[in-house]
């Protein structure tokens, strides 16, 4: 018999696509072949409290976004070119590339948390509160004790 999911009614699929479609519609549509005025990336991604660089990164990933680097860059990358590549074609940084790339896989720090994500934060909390005991009782003590992970 498996164990029990923690978040039964978790879809980590579905949580980005709503959040990306929420972007996207905040956002519209941008395409430097047929609009001239950039419509604000930098207040979208502050009305949902994310960087600049993961709200074009999402809206890139639902195909809202596109500029003559973008096009370029998803261009070689479907064509097979390796990123080392397209970073001297380019002339951009690794993590530039990768930025104008859409995601292959949940982003982090969304609003709800995987089940992993939470089971990493209450593994922290659980260490945290160990080694305040530990520095507690070594004042009590006059001893010290060491906790192990």
């Amino acid at each position: 018999m498996s164990r029990p999911k923690k978040k039964q009614n978790y879809n980590p699929d579905q949580v980005m696509q709503e959040f990306m479609a929420a972007v996207a519609d905040a956002f519209g549509s941008y395409d430097d072949r047929e609009d001239t005025t950039f419509p604000g990336l930098n207040a979208v991604a502050t009305e949902f409290g994310i960087t600049a660089l993961k709200a074009r990164k999402l809206l890139i990933t639902a195909g809202v976004y596109s500029t003559a680097l973008s096009r370029q860059v998803a261009e070689l990358h479907a064509s097979g070119v390796e990123i080392s590549r397209i970073m001297k074609t380019t002339d951009l940084s690794r993590a530039s590339v990768h930025s104008y790339l859409p995601y292959t896989k949940l982003p982090y720090k969304m609003a709800e948390l995987s089940a992993n994500a939470e089971r990493i934060r209450l593994y922290r909390e659980r260490k945290q509160k160990c080694e305040e005991f530990s520095a507690n009782l070594s004042t009590l003590t006059g001893q010290s004790v060491s906790v192990k992970n």
